[in-house]
């Protein structure tokens, strides 16, 4: 068992990669790692519990965007420029719907807050994109993540890359 790698259990071009016996292929660590870091795990040997060191090699920024609080804001100021140079069917109508579309505001960005502890819908992120991991043996690999790309969607949130990858 000690010839085979333990991830995928084949015999070709094995590491040692930490202080217990088990051995890897290089790509199934980078794999097993890179599945570790996107769900947040500690990264350290299942087995001898050996603490990987873990570097950013690089990271971009993000921009995200909660979508709902940015429709019903984008919709309250053109309401706004409408009402300020006089587009509006009658007086009162628009006024009213300027009330009520302000108070849906408000309400909207209670409920937001109350759902995310939060009033700012809207931020900016360094995501890791790029890890080095060193373990025993002077063994390392590096892991690139592949999550963000120029636009994402997740959930009711807008993610935006702001820049190109940092060193």
């Amino acid at each position: 068992m000690s010839d085979r790698c333990f991830i995928c259990f084949e015999e070709d071009d094995l590491h040692s990669h930490c202080r217990c016996a088990l051995k890897v292929h290089k790509k199934c660590l980078t794999a097993l790692l890179k599945r570790s870091i996107n769900s947040g795990k500690h990264l350290h040997c299942s087995v001898c519990n050996f603490e990987y060191e873990c570097k950013v090699k690089k990271s971009i920024q993000m921009l995200s965007i909660n979508l709902l609080m940015l429709s019903f804001t984008l919709l309250l100021f053109i309401d706004f420029i409408c009402f300020f140079i006089n587009i509006k069917l009658t007086v009162v109508s628009d006024v009213s719907f300027t009330y009520i579309f302000i108070l849906c505001y408000i309400v909207m960005l209670a409920m937001y807050k109350k759902h995310t502890d939060s009033y700012i819908w809207f931020k900016l992120n360094n995501v890791d994109v790029e890890y080095d991991v060193h373990t025993n043996n002077n063994f390392s690999v590096t892991v690139v993540d592949t999550y963000p790309k120029f636009i994402k969607f997740q959930s009711a949130t807008l993610h935006i890359s702001l820049r190109k990858f940092l060193t």
